[in-house]
């Protein structure tokens, strides 16, 4: 696509979520986006679904509501997007950057998240159900009012448990993800080398809120391995 028919596109769709006459939805399903510049967009409503916007820029952008159901935004930048109550289902975000994007109300069910950034997102009510968050950044994330993803912080640390495809997750917000028995293992006292504060006390707390988001999880019907299960500790 031009940049000069995409500009009429969105022109009209201005027109058409303004309610002024010639103005019509716009229509972008299937379209190739890649590294189209979009910031500041306003894309409300929008049918973009099984677009491909691979690397383009969507800073600012406003994409409430909008369908972006098997889209491919890898590598995108979202960041300080509204995406509120966006349908994301089964869409590829693995390397976005969705750092402060507001996804409340979000439909991200079986959407891949592989290693994107989403430090200081909302997805509070967000639908994450079967989503891959495989070190996916969540630091500063607000995750309220969401049963997909359990949160817990100590101090200015957060620790946040979740489901994937291949099972119960915990991270610390970084791009690291464990299994229940690699997240134990790595804040026992043995790998205090790897941690960020090396005190007795620190490793201690973080052990009892990763068995708490553990039971947590089990509480929500979570499929929770045992923690010294083989099966966690070969994952």
């Amino acid at each position: 696509m031009t940049r000069s028919e995409l500009t009429t596109i969105l022109h009209l769709h201005t027109k058409w979520m303004r309610r002024e006459s010639g103005g019509s939805r716009a229509d972008l399903r299937d379209s190739d986006l890649s590294g189209s510049d979009l910031r500041r967009a306003d894309l409300r409503w929008a049918d973009l679904t099984g677009a491909d916007l691979t690397r383009a820029v969507l800073t600012e952008a406003d994409l409430t509501r909008a369908d972006l159901t098997r889209a491919v935004l890898s590598r995108a930048d979202l960041s300080d997007a509204d995406l509120s109550g966006a349908v994301l289902s089964r869409a590829d975000l693995s390397g976005a950057v969705l750092s402060r994007a507001v996804l409340s109300g979000a439909d991200l069910s079986g959407a891949v998240l592989l290693r994107a950034d989403l430090s200081g997102a909302v997805l509070s009510r967000a639908v994450l159900s079967g989503a891959d968050l495989s070190r996916a950044v969540l630091r500063g994330a607000d995750v309220s009012h969401n049963r997909f993803v359990i949160t817990a912080t100590l101090g200015r640390y957060s620790v946040y448990a979740y489901m994937n495809r291949s099972g119960f997750r915990i991270t610390a917000g970084c791009r690291r993800s464990f299994t229940l028995a690699q997240a134990l293992e790595h804040w026992s006292p043995a790998s205090r080398v790897q941690w960020t504060e090396r005190s007795d006390a620190y490793g201690e707390r973080m052990t009892r809120i990763v068995r708490w988001l553990a039971e947590e999880a089990r509480l929500l019907g979570w499929d929770v391995p045992d923690e010294d299960s083989d099966e966690e500790r070969a994952a």
